[in-house]
C-alpha cells in the first residue's frame, strides 16, 4: 500500500511540470488537484489519481469518475 508521499511522487515522476495543489484519500486512490503548466490547459479538468494498491496512475473525472458531491467534502475538510 502507497502512502500519500509515494503516490505523490508516482504523480511528480510521470508529470513533473505540473504542480501539486492538494491530494485527498477517496476509496482506493489518492486524487491529486493539479496547475497545469500550460496556460492554455488551465482550465481543463485538474485531477488525477494514483491507486493506492497498485501504484497506476492516470487521469480522473469527478463527474464520471466519483461521487462529486463526496470528493468536493473531502477537499473542502482539507
Amino acid at each position: 500500500m502507497l502512502s500519500e508521499k509515494q503516490a505523490s511522487d508516482v504523480l511528480s515522476k510521470s508529470l513533473p511540470d505540473h504542480k501539486i495543489e492538494d491530494v485527498v484519500r477517496y476509496k482506493d486512490i489518492y486524487l491529486f488537484r493539479v496547475a497545469h503548466p500550460d496556460p492554455e490547459e488551465r482550465d481543463f479538468d485538474p485531477f488525477l489519481s494514483v491507486n493506492v494498491n497498485t501504484g497506476e496512475f492516470k487521469d480522473f473525472n469527478i463527474m464520471l469518475d466519483g461521487d462529486m458531491d463526496k470528493i468536493a467534502e473531502l477537499f473542502l475538510k482539507k
